[in-house]
């Protein structure tokens, strides 16, 4: 039988034990909540990084991260075997420090590469193009999605024929790359990326993802979801279901709305972004820009002077049910480890050039592949440096 002062003491063991089940709840709670951004269900919201550099406020919206120029070839290479790694790094680091997935954008893609790439031979191309891609995913293995090719009609590379040209396929180059994607980045989720493809380009990007997936290659889509401003919602939506009847995962990965008039952005972001998020094969979306002057449109930005416009209200409504000037103050870690893992860093880091937003293909400041002036707001004619 328990004395009195039995039942006190378990009575004070019990009381301690719910102190710290309460206490490390709260923890948890706090860690984990912790730039979260503000999505929800499984999906991220995500961002690019700005100007180079990952902005504080970041983790108080988004929950996942891509470089807008820092991890282009031409950006980490632009003197041959001088790897300068230190924007994808800041990117990455702080991806993996406050618990969001990273992608990469992008392996191959005919803007923004090396120039040094033109006076070598085709042996010396697919070596360097093959190197390329086993050295990023040496450096950076646990990368969550990478745009694999970007825009293989729209900008084929000039160097194409080095890895496989047309081949049987139509497209052998850019099946050689999900190849090589494959070979070195195994765990990652690989992406055909483009333009276009909810505009007026949907059944020839079909195409050609259907060449990755019948070989296996294909982990998802992207769509870039830039110029739907003016297009109707009933031709988006018919366009949409036809890329997913690919049956893979979506990705609406550079999503952004060049309207100056506030009111105006709000209401089409209204109407296409939930049509997009609550889709149940769209993994996540990914904006294009948010801070008003550091996006690559004049008008697609989403924060003005530190406000947000309605656009972006609405987002934090969405997800939040609050205005964006109510939402919680993040403590991102401002200072993560500059190296991911500096013995597999296997190429000397000497690059001077450090200007991501450099376009280092002095040949590519349009987009190829764009003749058709019946479609003004496609993207075509403008500037490709930080699509």
């Amino acid at each position: 039988m328990k004395t009195t002062r039995d039942k006190k003491i378990v009575s004070r063991h019990f009381l301690f034990c719910l102190f710290l089940t309460i206490i490390t709840g709260v923890m948890l709670i706090i860690t984990t909540g912790a730039n979260a951004g503000m999505s929800t269900g499984g999906k991220f919201l995500g961002n690019i990084t700005q100007s180079g550099n990952v902005p504080s406020d970041f983790g108080t919206y988004w929950d996942q991260i891509t470089c807008e120029n820092e991890g282009k070839w031409g950006s980490v290479e632009g003197t041959r075997d001088q790897m300068n790694w230190d924007g994808v790094d800041r990117a990455y680091n702080f991806a993996r420090s406050n618990d969001m997935p990273f992608k990469h954008h992008t392996f191959v893609w005919g803007n923004q590469y090396p120039s040094w790439m033109d006076s070598l031979s085709e042996d010396q191309q697919r070596e360097e193009v093959e190197e390329w891609i086993r050295l990023y995913c040496e450096r950076y293995p646990d990368t969550e999605m990478i745009d694999v090719v970007n825009e293989p009609d729209h900008a084929t590379p000039p160097w194409a024929n080095a890895i496989g040209g047309a081949g049987q396929s139509g497209h052998d180059w850019v099946i050689w790359a999900f190849e090589k994607a494959r070979q070195y980045c195994p765990d990652s989720t690989l992406i055909l990326n483009d333009y276009n493809v909810l505009r007026w380009d949907t059944n020839n990007f079909i195409s050609i993802a259907n060449k990755l997936k019948d070989r296996g290659l294909l982990d998802a889509v992207g769509a870039q979801a830039h110029g739907l401003e003016d297009q109707s919602f009933s031709e988006l939506q018919s366009n949409f279901n036809q890329v997913a009847e690919l049956g893979v995962p979506i990705y609406i990965s550079e999503y952004d709305l060049n309207i100056a008039d506030d009111n105006q952005q709000r209401q089409v972001m209204q109407q296409q972004f939930p049509f997009f998020y609550e889709n149940s094969q769209v993994e996540g979306i990914t904006l294009w820009g948010y801070i008003y002057g550091q996006t690559w449109r004049d008008n697609t930005g989403l924060i003005r002077n530190g406000q947000p416009r309605p656009a972006m209200n609405f987002l934090c409504e969405y997800f939040t049910g609050q205005d964006c000037n109510n939402m919680p103050t993040p403590n991102p870690d401002p200072d993560p480890d500059p190296d991911p893992d500096p013995d597999t860093d296997s190429e000397t880091d000497t690059n001077t050039n450090t200007d991501s937003d450099t376009d280092t293909d002095t040949d590519s400041d349009t987009v190829p592949g764009c003749g058709d002036s019946s479609e003004p707001s496609s993207g075509c004619g403008v500037n490709a440096q930080q699509r």
